[in-house]
């Protein structure tokens, strides 16, 4: 008698957004909290503007305005012509509430 087993195998696709933000809040350190700022700016801002522009505005900086929202913006290069990206982003809620580009 032949015994037959079949493996099921089940593929959640998982994009880097949905890796990074399964975190815990509570126990980030506020500069945990400021590099989620950035990486969820980053993505909403890939997204609006494209990664091509967004990458010309690294390095990124956050500042914190209270416990979840952070000020995040892109640096503006010597050659850039034009602003940066910027925005608020709340880190607890993994949104970001409002952004903008500069001119």
């Amino acid at each position: 008698m032949k015994i037959y087993s079949l493996l099921f195998v089940i593929v959640f696709p998982c994009t880097k957004k949905d890796e990074f933000l399964k975190y815990n809040y509570s126990v980030l350190s506020d500069e945990q909290k400021s590099e989620k700022a950035v990486e969820i700016a980053e993505i909403e801002w890939n997204k609006s503007y494209g990664k091509e522009m967004i990458s010309n505005e690294k390095p990124f900086s956050a500042k914190k305005i209270n416990d979840s929202i952070w000020f995040v913006q892109g640096t503006q290069q010597k050659v850039q012509i034009g602003g940066v990206a910027f925005g608020k982003v709340d880190v607890k809620n993994k949104a970001v509430l409002e952004y903008s580009h500069g001119e």
